[in-house]
């Protein structure tokens, strides 16, 4: 059997819910903003950077649209140092985040992004970080081909891109119906395919029944 990387189900816990909203507000990011979020690895080796910026510039007279890339990597500083070279003041980079700001971020992002290089691991699997949007109920926009790519047009639960352009075509175009529809079946994916409580413990009924489909044997060769 084949069975998915899978994520929990967010728990925010609500005690933190001021200091996480002052941590983003401090940082540019509120709740009217059209957000876009990204959270991993900041190294040039697994994301393509490129046309997000692209897309940024585009939209740089939209005051609601924000590019945030939380996280860590070997190239944050150097894409930080090339986004105010060109003026992108929407596209903030506030790395490495805590379990509280992220489930914050996400529940307040209309889109989860997944800009990966196309390598051959990433096209041939769905990666780790779409399925924890999905556990959020938030849509999609990726720039991978393959897997990825096949499951967000089945289940309509986001859009690839390949440029700038196309991505900012994407956000222009979207209206209100189609999103809550992204949003509502990233939500229904989620829990038939994604949601780690039913995922593993279905892997661990799986392993279980190996072990004792095994014990079993050997138990009959030894009798025989």
């Amino acid at each position: 059997q084949a069975f998915y990387l899978a994520y929990p189900r967010p728990n925010f816990e609500s005690e933190k819910s001021e200091e996480t909203k002052a941590f983003w507000s401090d940082k540019g990011i509120k709740k009217q903003k059209f957000i876009i979020s990204y959270i991993g690895a900041v190294s040039l080796n697994k994301v393509d950077i490129m046309p997000i910026f692209r897309a940024a510039e585009l939209l740089k007279e939209n005051a609601e649209v924000m590019f945030v890339i939380a996280g860590e990597g070997d190239d944050r500083e150097h894409l930080i140092d090339q986004a105010e070279s060109l003026g992108l003041s929407n596209v903030c980079f506030p790395g490495w985040v805590n379990k509280h700001q992220i489930n914050y971020l996400l529940q307040n992002s209309k889109f989860g992004l997944v800009p990966l290089n196309n390598r051959v691991d990433y096209i041939a699997s769905i990666p780790n970080k779409p399925i924890e949007y999905l556990a959020n109920s938030l849509p999609i926009l990726s720039s991978l081909k393959g897997e990825l790519s096949e499951l967000l047009l089945k289940e309509s639960v986001g859009y690839s891109y390949n440029s700038g352009e196309s991505l900012v075509e994407l956000v222009d175009k979207l209206d209100e119906s189609t999103y809550n529809n992204l949003v509502a079946n990233s939500g229904r994916l989620f829990s038939e395919r994604f949601c780690a409580e039913d995922v593993y413990s279905r892997f661990e009924i799986l392993l279980s029944d190996i072990a004792a489909n095994h014990q079993a044997d050997i138990s009959n060769s030894s009798l025989s």
